[in-house]
């Protein structure tokens, strides 16, 4: 007899055992109480549900969905975050990923949620529409890179501490940020040590100025009081930490940097950050595309888009954006995958030749998020 619901409180144990042994078979040994302490930790901060799939009472398949909240120039939308999707290998086959799929859209509507990403197998995801998309843009820069391209820059005075004592200074600074998830001071250091990543304190002559986050060669995150104080941060980090190679991931509204790294790096890489599905397609098209206008030079112009049961109009006059229900005639009729591949793909298949010009200036949109909020 097979069963699909909601897992209970009581049942996360069970669960953990059981995504621990389907990732575990499937890759590498996986601990997700380890790998995912904000989740599945003893001292977890987030509760995610869960949606399973149940033969004669043992579970055989399993979804999660993780609420949070993402500020964007102020304004907050509830985002969810999907993770720990699995079957058992010798049920695959029997439609328990896509019913545990299923019922989880249907919960994440009901809750109200206006964005939900995922990272995973393309066409897996595309059944159930999630496309790929977002800015996700990462530096690499070597030994050489360090040498020449930093070389009078003084990185003296610089140091990395231990965090926890300045888990409220890190909140403070991430959540200045123009895009950020909810983290509390308190959770902090257990939502920066998701998969294997640890939290550094950044300090100038003993103060703080700042945090990273790490796994070692990848720097995921790195928040300034002052971003003047960034290159000598990033030689100390070389220097002090002896990594002859560091990558390091920068959002793509954070100008400045980008420019800083752009003038050393020994290449770059950009594309899709995660898959996203949207929910809420007037919110999230108005916040991100007024996001992208905070640093670029947006075309003027107007569109107008109906899909998934929407007619929007978009609009942009002096870099002032508009997104509004419109009765006006369709410059494009896209369905879920070709609306979001317009509006988030930043190599898109989607045809925009009889589209007005200004599509090719405003999207994709810059919807990205940080590693540590992730699932």
């Amino acid at each position: 007899m097979t069963e699909y619901r909601r897992a209970r409180a009581d049942e996360l144990p069970d669960v953990i055992d059981f995504i621990n042994l389907v990732f575990s078979m499937a890759h590498e040994p996986h601990d997700f109480k380890a790998l995912l302490p904000k989740a599945y930790g003893d001292c977890a901060c987030f509760t995610p549900e869960h949606y399973i799939a149940l033969e004669d009472g043992r579970i055989r398949g399993a979804v999660g969905l993780l609420e949070n909240e993402m500020t964007v120039l102020g304004e907050k939308i509830k985002i969810g975050v999907v993770g720990s999707v699995s079957a058992h290998a010798y049920s695959q086959g029997r439609g328990h990923m896509k019913t545990c799929m299923q019922m989880m859209l249907a919960d994440a509507q009901k809750k109200g949620l206006q964005l939900l990403y995922l990272g995973g197998r393309r066409q897996r995801y595309e059944y159930f529409g999630f496309s790929q998309g977002g800015i996700s843009v990462h530096f690499n820069v070597s030994e050489d890179n360090f040498r020449h391209g930093l070389a009078s820059v003084q990185a003296n005075g610089y140091s990395f501490a231990e965090f926890p004592p300045y888990a409220t200074e890190a909140e403070r600074l991430y959540s200045a940020q123009i895009v950020h998830a909810g983290r509390s001071a308190e959770d902090f250091q257990l939502i920066a040590e998701s998969w294997n990543a640890k939290p550094f304190v950044i300090c100038k002559y003993g103060k703080f100025v700042g945090y990273l986050i790490t796994d070692g060669m990848n720097i995921s995150e790195m928040v300034l009081e002052d971003e003047s104080d960034f290159v000598g941060v990033f030689k100390a980090w070389h220097v002090q930490k002896d990594n002859a190679h560091v990558r390091i991931s920068v959002p793509v509204w954070n100008v400045r940097r980008m420019r800083t790294l752009a003038k050393i790096a020994g290449s770059i890489s950009s594309g899709p950050s995660d898959m996203f599905r949207i929910e809420d397609f007037e919110t999230n098209i108005r916040l991100w595309l007024k996001l992208k206008a905070s640093y670029t030079r947006l075309m003027d112009g107007k569109f107008v888009l109906e899909s998934e049961g929407n007619k929007l109009a978009i609009a942009v006059q002096s870099n002032q954006v508009s997104v509004e229900k419109s009765t006006d005639a369709p410059d494009a009729v896209l369905d879920r995958l070709a609306a979001q591949d317009l509006l988030l793909a930043t190599h898109r298949w989607v045809d925009t030749d009889a589209m007005p010009a200004c599509v090719e200036n405003w999207f994709p949109l810059p919807i990205s998020c940080f590693h540590a909020d992730g699932f």
